[in-house]
């Protein structure tokens, strides 16, 4: 059972797993729900004990494995109204990795700023987590900064979507937090100055460096990138933080693109 293919399908394949999971617990006096017996006993998933969204596991400080495929289940039973104003109880399609598909994700000892956007246009919520000893200290290096992107960047999107985070400086360099302020699509995103210095502004930070992905695996910076950093430089100028650099990276490691280093700053 995978990601791939329409809802609909895996839907119909998930009820006929889900009748031979039901005969499956009457005959065997199975204790548990029918996604403990999907799990457990019609999926093979061996010595696995855990099962959670990728959402879920994100949250708990995991990544899922490239490549890995997910386990389908029922979700918790929701219900909605139709034309005629009767109401349906419906089970929907929800994804499963297993702790056995999962790495810890590594920050060192770096804190970060998730940051959600809220109902209304402008506001968004900034949560912390703090820790006492900063790991990467005087950044200074354009290499120094790729290094740490890399070690922040979830590696399962790096090389399917666009994404733009931020990392917060004071006056000697060091690294404050950092923050994943924007997402779009394989070849593009949007990207608001104002969440940039607003994040900033909640971090006490005096300098900053930003660093987005591509996709393709191109290094080269295209006209909106130029554009997006001069845009931002002139945010910087009047904010009175000092802007060090702007990164392009990709899922290899050891190659980045600094602007500061081409003279695009």
């Amino acid at each position: 059972m995978c990601y791939s293919g329409k809802l609909a399908m895996k839907r119909e394949a998930l009820v006929e797993a889900s009748k031979v999971a039901r005969s499956l617990k009457s005959l065997e006096e199975i204790d548990g729900t029918i996604n403990y017996v999907l799990l457990n006993y019609i999926y093979e998933t061996g010595d696995a004990n855990e099962f959670k969204t990728f959402a879920e596991w994100k949250v708990d400080g995991y990544g899922v494995r490239k490549g890995e495929k997910a386990f389908i289940a029922w979700g918790k039973p929701r219900e909605r109204v139709t034309k005629g104003g009767k109401e349906l109880k419906y089970f929907p399609v929800i994804h499963l990795f297993s702790d056995k598909q999962v790495y810890r994700i590594k920050l060192g000892n770096m804190m970060e700023s998730s940051i959600t956007r809220g109902d209304r246009v402008g506001e968004f919520k900034v949560s912390y987590v703090r820790d006492k000893d900063i790991k990467y200290k005087h950044i200074n290096s354009p290499g120094q900064m790729a290094e740490v992107f890399t070690s922040v960047w979830d590696q399962n999107e790096i090389e399917y979507r666009e994404s733009v985070y931020v990392l917060a400086l004071n006056n000697n360099c060091d690294v404050l937090g950092y923050s994943k302020l924007f997402e779009g699509g394989i070849t593009s995103t949007v990207v608001d100055e104002r969440m940039i210095f607003q994040f900033l502004l909640g971090m006490n930070a005096t300098a900053f460096v930003i660093a987005h992905n591509h996709p393709s695996g191109k290094l080269h910076p295209s006209n909106e990138d130029i554009k997006l950093t001069r845009n931002i430089k002139k945010c910087a100028d009047i904010m009175r933080m000092a802007f060090v650099d702007h990164l392009i990276i990709t899922g290899d490691k050891e190659c980045y693109y600094s602007f500061s280093d081409n003279g695009q700053m």
